[in-house]
């Protein structure tokens, strides 16, 4: 079975070709994909990104409103502020599968980096691993709520006013981010 992953945060040092590469990827892609017989192509991108545009390392659009149907036929994972705002919908109309992403600005403080990637990148796993859309959501929020409780227990547990005040900032920007996670498509969808 072949597979067709377009992993965008890649080569850092061509910055100012950052669009241009990867809208010729997508479109390579296209080429080798035949929908009949194969599950859709997974466009993931972990980068910065607003309400209509996901943001390169040269803080320019790579993908936009202007190239979103370019993503047509695809599944989208997009770890970025608000994409799945205006972008993810534009992305759907245009044709895309699936579009899942954040609906507003996610936040995590340094010590709790780690926590969040945890939670993001297990709905990456999930998917790639042949769950549904749907069902990969579901783990990756579950995950987001195994930490939100663990993180209440130990500002419960704890003495220390400074360590109160981080895991109760923690469990809170938690659930914010949780909630923020979004799957618009069929979450029936697999890519496995």
């Amino acid at each position: 079975m072949s597979k067709t992953l377009c992993l965008c945060n890649c080569d850092l040092s061509l910055s100012s070709k950052y669009r241009t590469q990867t809208e010729n990827a997508t479109k390579r892609s296209r080429r080798l994909v035949q929908p009949s017989n194969h599950k859709p192509p997974v466009f993931i991108f972990y980068g910065h990104g607003n309400d209509t545009e996901m943001i390169g390392q040269d803080r320019k659009p790579i993908i936009d409103l202007e190239n979103a149907h370019l993503l047509r036929g695809w599944v989208v994972y997009a770890m970025a502020c608000n994409t799945a705002k205006i972008l993810g919908p534009a992305v759907i109309e245009a044709g895309g599968l699936a579009y899942i992403g954040f609906d507003k600005h996610f936040k995590f403080i340094p010590y709790t980096h780690q926590i969040f990637g945890k939670c993001v990148n297990n709905m990456a796993i999930e998917m790639i691993n042949g769950r549904s859309l749907g069902n990969a959501l579901q783990l990756a929020k579950d995950k987001f709520d195994w930490y939100i409780k663990e993180y209440k227990e130990k500002q419960k547990k704890t003495n220390d006013p400074q360590l109160r005040e981080i895991f109760e900032k923690t469990f809170k920007l938690l659930m914010d981010d949780k909630t923020s996670l979004t799957l618009l498509g069929d979450p029936r969808i697999t890519v496995r």
